[in-house]
């Protein structure tokens, strides 16, 4: 095969080109859930060729390669085979031309560039380093967002091809298990936001088993507990907040809050086999890309959440592929959230399982000392205050509430770019603001209302520190029942939050 091969797309090319790469039979890849994953993904994604890139050096593979495989009796290569994807058409001959300098070809083949799969020669785990477009925006079943992409380049005899994604990579039972995949994952969005050196995946499970060690050796890893993936968090210099959970509001408006902050979630949870509910049959990790919203209608609880529309997570999950969908089911007899899963032993028994999460750990910098149940509680309170005062007779806006984490930069910009602000606007991005926010956002027919809590605040203290009103009657309201409102505030634990917005009432 030339260096770089022309092969149009179909799952048996795809399912060949990986096993002649990886030293295992096409029909042992063909009936693993990679491969079906694989085929619904870039049948989606309009998936027309593939270019074949051999004798490719992969940063990762080459530091596991290092670390274990190159000990082996058996001699592994040190080198993969790289598979890009376009949804265009295109022939050896037209790839020629493009690297004879066919402007316009080269241009059609940047702009339909799908992203890349690394095939790494290890029989049965050889999905590496992959980075792949997400879903479209729009979908039938709702709007999907993956706020925690970031751009890749992959170059390619003198094309330098980037898009959006987050990257993914099989686990190989060897030097990393799902929760090494996870983190492994996640670090590749921290990294970018808080500037750390991403680990490759020995790195990360020798991080993790560094003070708290099983009784199995560290490499081959047998998996990672709680407490060895919050160190291998810690070793990267961030802080890993764990929140144990079984409340379905707190999951969703956590993954979806740090999410919109830029910061993949590791959900962490046991895979049941839906005809045995109580029996256990494995401990999982995965991390959360992205979120679908569905209808409206699907808001039932009394906090009306942004988040509580959310109808389905979509995770990098190791055993199945990137960006796969995990979708919520009815509460079970317990009241615990359920979620769909594609994760199974073969292609023949996807379906027969499902997820049941026990919480989130989130990887964040180590100033970012409020985490989500304190904002959630907060916000709760104060709309337990608007409910009181309704009940007093006061005709106050309902407010859906949206809650996420910003920064100060994104969060200026975003007043920058918002005219509707008039005169207020330079008074807010002149402001000094801590460097993290959580922005809880209510949201009412005629405007909004934010709320800014300093995030590298103590939870002890006082940490709303200012209130931006557009359109909102509320803070009209709120200087004309001022004692009702200082009364109620202390009662219900949001004095900050009242005073603010009292502050802004008497100001306008």
């Amino acid at each position: 095969m030339p260096a770089c091969g022309v092969v149009p797309y179909d799952l048996a090319a795809l399912c060949g080109l990986v096993a002649e790469a990886s030293n295992d039979r096409a029909e042992s890849f063909e009936r693993s859930v990679h491969a079906t994953f694989f085929k619904s993904y870039f049948a989606e994604l309009g998936a027309k060729t593939i270019l074949v890139e051999d004798q490719y050096t992969d940063r990762d593979y080459l530091e596991d390669y290092a670390a274990y495989y190159s000990r082996c009796f058996h001699e592994f290569p040190r080198s993969c085979r790289r598979l890009h994807f376009l949804s265009t058409e295109l022939t050896e001959a037209e790839y020629g031309r493009v690297l004879n300098g066919d402007g316009p070809l080269r241009q059609r083949l940047e702009s339909h560039y799908l992203g890349f799969v690394v095939v790494r020669p290890i029989p049965g785990y050889a999905i590496g380093r992959t980075c792949l477009r997400t879903y479209s925006e729009h979908g039938a079943e709702g709007l999907r967002s993956f706020p925690v992409t970031r751009s890749y380049e992959a170059n390619l005899q003198g094309l330098c091809l980037s898009l959006q994604s987050l990257a993914f990579q099989q686990q190989d039972r060897v030097v990393a298990a799902c929760a090494t995949a996870a983190l492994w994952s996640a670090f590749h969005g921290t990294g970018v936001v808080f500037h750390h050196r991403i680990p490759s995946p020995v790195d990360i499970t020798r991080n993790a088993t560094a003070h708290i060690t099983d009784e199995t050796r560290a490499i081959p890893s047998s998996g990672l507990s709680p407490a060895q993936m919050a160190d291998a968090v810690r070793a990267c210099g961030l802080e890993p907040v764990m929140l144990r959970t079984h409340d379905i509001a707190v999951l969703k408006g956590a993954a979806r809050a740090y999410l919109l902050g830029r910061v993949p979630v590791l959900m962490i949870g046991g895979i049941f086999e839906a005809a045995m509910p109580l029996e256990e049959k494995a401990v999982h990790a995965v991390a959360i890309t992205g979120f679908c919203v569905g209808d409206s209608a699907t808001q039932a609880r009394q906090l009306r959440l942004e988040s509580n529309r959310i109808s389905k997570f979509y995770v990098h999950d190791d055993g199945v592929g990137p960006f796969a969908r995990m979708e919520f089911e009815p509460l079970d007899g317990n009241g615990c959230p359920t979620l769909t899963t594609s994760a199974a032993s073969s292609s023949d028994a996807i379906g027969s399982n499902f997820f049941r999460p026990e919480g989130l750990l989130v990887p964040v910098y180590h100033k970012l000392r409020v985490a989500y149940p304190t904002v959630h509680t907060a916000t709760g309170s104060f709309d337990g205050l608007l409910n009181w005062l309704r009940a007093a007779g006061a005709e106050l806006p309902d407010f859906t509430w949206d809650i996420r984490l910003t920064s100060v930069n994104d969060y200026k910009q975003e007043c920058l770019a918002n005219a509707a602000l008039g005169d207020a606007r330079r008074g807010i991005l002149e402001a000094s603001m801590p460097r993290f926010i959580w922005l809880v956002r209510g949201i009412e027919p005629d405007g909004t209302l934010d709320i800014l809590l300093d995030a590298t605040g103590l939870e002890q203290m006082p940490l709303c520190f200012r209130c931006i009103a557009h359109g909102s009657s509320l803070p009209t309201w709120f200087n004309a029942m001022r004692d009702e409102v200082t009364e109620g505030s202390r009662q219900f634990g949001c004095e900050s939050i009242a005073t603010q917005i009292l502050a802004l009432g008497s100001s306008g």
